[in-house]
């Protein structure tokens, strides 16, 4: 099996490695360490008017953010190889969204895990969701950790997993999945 899990570094992100440790994947699973740096953070229509002291500056912190979404990686990585899972690991540049169904595309990926922020309202409205993204937009089976599990994970109670149905190829697949995971129903 072939998985991409996304992360960014936020509690919703560490909660989804989280999950990726517990959840009863096979463990000859490939998994993908996905970190994606914003390409709106560096590349708007301001850069082209600043001085080259301030574009000096502008790449050097490029540098930092990239130094730090690699150590990010590191992180991630020793938590997974710890477990004893392999790994590989992808930096991007780009809109984090896209990014993870492109890459997801290359790697005929299986299973795509995502944090979710857990916003809503109006902050949801006006930022979007990467994971409401990914969801409609992914080739494949996507797994969306949310915050609470974070506390689920701690306090050791079972994973919850909410499959719907509606007779579709697509749903007939999600249940085969599950069903060949070695996993105990309640």
């Amino acid at each position: 099996m072939k998985i991409l899990l996304a992360t960014d570094g936020s509690e919703s992100a560490r909660a989804a490695v989280d999950c990726l440790l517990r959840f009863p994947f096979p463990r000859n699973s490939e998994v993908t360490l996905l970190t994606v740096i914003d390409r709106n953070v560096f590349k708007n229509e301001e850069v082209s008017s600043i001085n080259e002291e301030q574009r000096d500056e502008l790449e050097e912190t490029e540098k930092i953010v990239q130094l730090a979404a690699q150590d990010l990686l590191a992180e991630e990585a020793t938590r997974l190889t710890g477990a004893g899972w392999s790994e590989s690991r992808e930096l991007r540049i780009g809109h984090p969204a896209e990014e993870i169904v492109s890459l997801a595309e290359q790697l005929d990926s299986d299973c795509i895990i995502v944090g979710s922020h857990g916003t809503s309202g109006i902050r949801r409205f006006l930022l979007g969701s990467v994971s409401d993204y990914v969801l409609q937009y992914a080739p494949c089976s996507v797994l969306i950790v949310k915050k609470d599990d974070i506390q689920r994970a701690e306090t050791g109670k079972p994973l919850r997993l909410l499959l719907s149905y509606d007779d579709s190829p697509s749903a007939i697949k999600a249940v085969e999945f599950c069903a060949s995971l070695p996993m105990h129903l309640t």
